[in-house]
């Protein structure tokens, strides 16, 4: 199992603001072949982590920003890849 980062969108309305906008949110997923399928319904998707959604393509002063999103996800995912290496690097021995 891997640990990735997915941006999921969300229906963007009719909005004229929204032209060149994404609505969506950044979530981690725990999935068991990375290159699967990324719906949370399917049996790759083990696990996710959903956060607040917002605009993808905006600035950091808007009040829909989610960069902080992304950089918390991806830190998730790191740690848990790096957790996974490590037990899998201790366990190694014993399947030799």
């Amino acid at each position: 199992m891997e640990a990735i980062v997915n941006f999921r969108t969300e229906a963007n309305g009719s909005f004229r603001f929204m032209r060149g906008l994404t609505r969506g949110y950044w979530r981690m997923l725990v999935v068991k072949d990375p290159e699967g399928s990324t719906s949370v319904s399917s049996n790759n998707v083990v696990s996710q982590s959903v956060t607040h959604s917002g605009l993808r393509g905006v600035t950091k002063r808007s009040a829909y920003w989610i960069g902080d999103n992304l950089a918390h996800c991806e830190d998730l995912a790191d740690a848990y890849n790096t957790k996974r290496d490590a037990i899998c690097a201790a366990c190694a021995p014993w399947f030799e």
